[in-house]
């Protein structure tokens, strides 16, 4: 009987490792293929001043930050990634005249926000139902702040000095 219970022990413990080096991998790529994406846009927004904004920059910045802390497997790298994405929403509906469509502007945002909604399990030891309250809590807060920061909002005015500093004007105080 003794060999049975040492038989099922060790598996437990097998499947554990196994279980932990899964996670492990899957932090590290995902961390790199954040760290990757925050690269370009950061190349972008630094290489192609003319065209875009120094907003590109900072949130490239933001997402190499993030990537190499989930790939550390540091929860703020999560957390860094929300404020990156509360940013990126912000300044979409503050710029919404300018440019691309808001949906344009927040597809690629909204999908790493999803990616990090099923990272936070193996990051965090969270449970799936867990991260859904978590994500879905930060989301409204997101919605709300941003909706505040819209022209007529409450944060109306320090958003825009914000928008003005990373929008085109500025651009040549970051050169």
């Amino acid at each position: 009987m003794r060999s049975v219970a040492k038989a099922v022990q060790f598996r437990r413990v097998v499947s554990g490792r196994h279980h932990a080096l899964a996670a492990r991998t899957a932090l590290a790529l995902a961390g790199a293929q954040f760290a990757l994406i925050g690269l370009v846009l950061a190349i972008d927004g630094y290489l192609f001043r003319l065209d875009g904004s120094a907003f590109q920059l900072l949130v490239g910045l933001g997402l190499i930050v993030s990537g190499l802390l989930v790939a550390r497997r540091k929860r703020v790298g999560a957390w860094t990634y929300m404020l990156v994405f509360v940013g990126t929403v912000s300044w979409s509906l503050r710029n919404i005249d300018v440019g691309s469509t808001l949906g344009q502007r927040l597809v690629g945002p909204a999908l790493l926000l999803v990616m990090f909604a099923v990272l936070m399990p193996l990051l965090c030891g969270w449970q799936p139902r867990q991260t859904v309250a978590a994500f879905t809590l930060l989301s409204a807060a997101t919605v709300a702040l941003s909706i505040a920061s819209l022209p007529n909002g409450p944060l109306a005015h320090q958003t825009a000095a914000v928008t003005q500093f990373l929008d085109a004007e500025t651009k040549g105080l970051l050169q």
